[in-house]
């Protein structure tokens, strides 16, 4: 539960869709789940950092907009077309 995803020189062009992939824990409604688990899945925490610095990353989805905790956006060292 940190909040933060750091893919620091993994050389990817774009963010991965699954960044903003929030069904997750609504899915989880959808099946059996055991609470008495000590798998944590439910201990989720907003997205507030992400490192993207050295890759090739071109363009900011529009869906970028959507992460609204994120304070924390580093894309120093990528591609970045105006």
């Amino acid at each position: 539960r940190s909040g933060v995803i750091s893919m620091d020189g993994w050389d990817v062009a774009e963010i991965p869709p699954e960044v903003f992939n929030t069904s997750a824990a609504a899915n989880a409604s959808a099946r059996v789940v055991d609470f008495s688990s000590d798998s944590g899945w439910w201990d989720v925490a907003e997205l507030q950092k992400m490192v993207l610095s050295h890759n090739r990353i071109r363009h900011l989805p529009d869906r970028i907009g959507s992460l609204e905790f994120l304070t924390h956006l580093d894309l120093n060292h990528n591609q970045l077309e105006g």
